[in-house]
């Protein structure tokens, strides 16, 4: 038992440094600027495969994910799609580009059917210069996320593909566990997705993730790659490049 224990702290530990979630902080205002902020959400439902926005386009608002799951990808020069951050329900986003008043970076289409509300920038700023609270809660999100895509740059440009591969498991696995509330859910996910999402071709995610099942550290059923050996893809990331060959 303690061991378990042990090993998931180790887990929480090197998650907490490569991931950041913002909620929209409701609870932390008065029931006033509760009404006023839900008042302003335009809700619609999106389709698998729909575009929230695009990649160079100018930002016209915010956006509250209540369910489902986006990405956020960007477009090489060479045409290739790069798959930053895959995010599941209750998430804000957008806003970073509507403070900064500049224009989208990446783009964020959805991947499963998802309800998402809008607010107009300029209600948006109107709210933020209203309400301290929400404004702190903004610029400390800002920070925090920041660390992280450094993190996550850093840490994926030092890792061999199999590392790389284990590391989007493990964060794709921690958010469905915390959205579900369950332990050690499946990872479902497109080899194309995978791919995406660590920089590789789908044949090397293909053959990267047999490598990883006959190392019996994770189990394929079809789409879905459950964790066997939690322990062991920890110290397989955690070795030296050298000793993780592709």
């Amino acid at each position: 038992m303690y061991e378990i224990l042990e090993v998931k702290e180790r887990l929480q530990r090197f998650l907490s440094v490569l991931q950041v979630e913002f909620k929209f902080p409701l609870e932390d205002l008065n029931d006033a600027e509760r009404e006023l902020v839900l008042s302003l959400i335009q809700f619609r439902t999106y389709a698998k495969g729909d575009y929230v926005y695009k990649q160079g386009h100018t930002p016209k608002g915010v956006y509250w994910m209540k369910s489902g799951r986006i990405k956020f990808t960007k477009r090489q020069f060479s045409g290739e799609e790069h798959t930053h951050f895959i995010v599941h329900g209750n998430q804000f986003f957008g806003y970073r580009t509507v403070i900064s008043n500049g224009i989208y970076h990446l783009s964020v289409e959805v991947m499963e059917p998802s309800e998402i509300g809008f607010i107009p920038a300029d209600k948006f700023m109107e709210v933020l210069e209203q309400m301290p609270l929400l404004m702190k809660a903004m610029l400390k999100e800002v920070c925090a996320s920041s660390m992280v895509f450094i993190a996550r740059t850093a840490l994926f440009s030092f890792k061999s593909v199999p590392q790389r591969l284990g590391i989007a498991i493990l964060l794709l696995q921690d958010k469905v566990a915390k959205l579900e509330k369950v332990d050690n859910p499946p990872v479902l996910l497109s080899r194309n997705e995978l791919a995406s999402y660590i920089g590789t071709s789908v044949e090397v995610v293909v053959r990267q993730l047999k490598k990883l099942e006959k190392m019996a550290l994770i189990e394929l059923k079809g789409k879905l790659i459950y964790v066997k050996d939690l322990k062991g893809l920890l110290d397989m990331i955690d070795a030296s490049d050298a000793a993780v060959r592709e």
